[in-house]
């Protein structure tokens, strides 16, 4: 007998005998990494032929499987095309739904705990906004004066129009986007709060950790915020991280002030 197998976060489900192993070392972690990226020591369950659901695509590739696993609960799991893992769902220990989202490279990127609520890989929250210009991932941007509600390249120091920097640097894309539904041509999501990689100059001085950051004259960047005074209602956020060099990158707590 031929066997079609799908891995979903370490499970396994073959036609033949369907085993399930992985996903639930701790059935009440909303999010465990660890458990997630292995299936070492996971709980492993045996379903039995006649009590399995699958699906195959007409490459007969596996896309979906259902079973119960070694609670008595329902475990099941969604993949594409090429029999990828895309989505899991089971029950926690304490009886609620639960559900997991992986991106394009197999990685979880979101979690509904029907107990815990809405988990998240990232840690900021962004708002669509239409731009000037086409605008790189991590600028610092401001309020456009001259198109309403639009955002344009922060290009002075202690700018008051300081809206937020643009999410999705370094591959970090935003938690949630609000007005994302609207469309994203000619638009930029702005991190308004949360963690965010943001380009960063030293041109006011080093860097560190804790660091008030607001606007600089390097267009696109923030720096060190040294005059007080002239940087209130400029304030970008926090720095959590050293930058490294005169200019880069460097994850920023976004707050504005």
């Amino acid at each position: 007998m031929s066997v079609k197998k799908i891995a979903v976060f370490g499970l396994v489900c073959t036609v033949a005998g369907f085993v399930v192993g992985g996903a639930r070392a701790s059935r009440d972690a909303m999010y465990d990494d660890s458990r997630i990226a292995s299936a070492g020591g996971a709980a492993r369950a045996q379903g039995t032929n006649g009590a399995d659901v699958f699906v195959t695509n007409s490459s007969g590739q596996l896309v979906a499987a259902l079973t119960s696993d070694s609670f008595g609960d329902g475990l099941g799991g969604l993949a594409n095309h090429n029999a990828k893992d895309r989505v899991v769902f089971d029950v926690t220990g304490s009886d609620a739904g639960r559900v997991y989202v992986l991106n394009a490279a197999g990685r979880p990127s979101f979690v509904m705990d029907g107990s815990l609520g809405v988990g998240a890989a990232s840690g900021d929250v962004a708002e669509m906004f239409p731009a000037s210009t086409a605008i790189e991932a991590g600028s610092v941007v401001v309020i456009d004066a001259q198109h309403k509600g639009a955002m344009s390249v922060a290009t002075s120091a202690y700018d008051r129009r300081v809206a937020g920097v643009v999410a999705g640097a370094n591959e970090y894309k935003s938690a949630i986007t609000l007005k994302s539904l609207d469309g994203s041509l000619g638009k930029v999501p702005v991190t308004l709060t949360g963690t965010a990689y943001c380009l960063a100059t030293s041109a006011n001085g080093a860097i560190k950790a804790g660091d008030l950051l607001t606007t600089s004259s390097v267009p696109g960047h923030a720096m060190k915020v040294t005059d007080h005074d002239a940087a209130r209602g400029a304030i970008l956020g926090k720095a959590l991280e050293d930058l490294k060099g005169d200019k880069g990158q460097i994850l920023i707590l976004a707050s504005l002030q």
